[in-house]
């Protein structure tokens, strides 16, 4: 997942400047919408970044699914008093 952190920044980036260039025109309202655009698409880093691997590291692989660590924890908790 560590290689595609560059490609993938460097494409949301490339879409923010997109975004600013609406800023040259004289309509005052396609420039509110030029930052609002810019700064949405600039938030999707931080989005891909660094909350997708917290919460693909927050999964784990039980019995062929993915299941949150937090549905998990419990049930193995109460398997072991279950012997």
């Amino acid at each position: 997942m560590g290689e595609l952190i560059i490609p993938g920044t460097l494409g949301i980036l490339t879409d923010v400047a997109g975004l600013l260039v609406i800023l040259v025109t004289t309509i005052p309202q396609m420039r509110d919408l030029g930052i609002f655009g810019a700064f949405w698409v600039a938030a999707i880093v931080f989005t891909v970044e660094i909350l997708h691997p917290v919460l693909i590291c927050a999964l784990l692989v039980v019995g062929g699914g993915i299941v949150p660590w937090i549905f998990v924890e419990p049930a193995m908790s109460a398997a072991k008093y279950m012997r």
